[in-house]
């Protein structure tokens, strides 16, 4: 049903035939990048008249992630893509597949975020996993996995490791104070911190 990040849907509009005997003849690493770099090319030139701007379905969590990064004085430059147009512009610049991300962005599944470090341009992928977001992909040019893209992946896995510690302590100073005062837990802090 789905391969190297594709579904059949997606295969069917680049109207690859034969895809399964192409991928068989693959004989390295670097010839099934050339094949789904063939694919990507031929997928974006299909789908180019549909693109229209249109906002994305992306869930709220994501728009924290990226006020978390906006934050960041070593991440500031990554920016949350939120239109299709968008979407679709990243991947005919990266001559990458990324717009085909659009079903798992809007699913929730994961967010897409863009920029510009040390002069090169990075796509990335923070995917959710149950409670906590981590760094699929960071990439640039042609899928390229360079030594600043790894730099860009450590700067970003350490700040979503930081965000994690710091909701995991609210979720606690929460459940303490609703233990302490009930429903209306932190008011009722609040309101005696005022008084006090």
């Amino acid at each position: 049903e789905r391969m190297f990040g594709w579904n059949k849907k997606d295969i069917k509009k680049t109207e690859t035939n034969g895809i399964l005997q192409k991928l068989l003849k693959v004989e390295d690493v670097a010839g099934l990048e050339r094949l789904h770099d063939r694919i990507s090319k031929k997928y974006r030139k299909k789908i180019a008249q549909e693109i229209v701007p249109r906002e994305l379905d992306i869930n709220k969590k994501f728009y924290k992630i990226s006020e978390v990064f906006s934050k960041d004085r070593e991440l500031s430059f990554l920016k949350l893509i939120t239109d299709e147009k968008e979407l679709y512009d990243e991947g005919v610049m990266q001559e990458s597949c990324v717009h085909s991300y659009v079903k798992k962005i809007e699913s929730g599944i994961c967010g897409i975020f863009s920029g510009i470090y040390k002069d090169r341009r990075y796509t990335v992928e923070i995917v959710r996993e149950r409670l906590f977001f981590e760094c699929s992909q960071c990439l640039g040019r042609k899928n390229e996995n360079d030594f600043s893209a790894s730099e860009v992946k450590r700067k970003i896995e350490r700040c979503l490791e930081r965000y994690r510690k710091h909701e995991e302590n609210k979720k606690k100073e929460e459940r303490i104070l609703y233990l302490l005062f009930g429903p209306k837990g932190g008011k009722v802090f609040d309101e005696r911190r005022v008084k006090g």
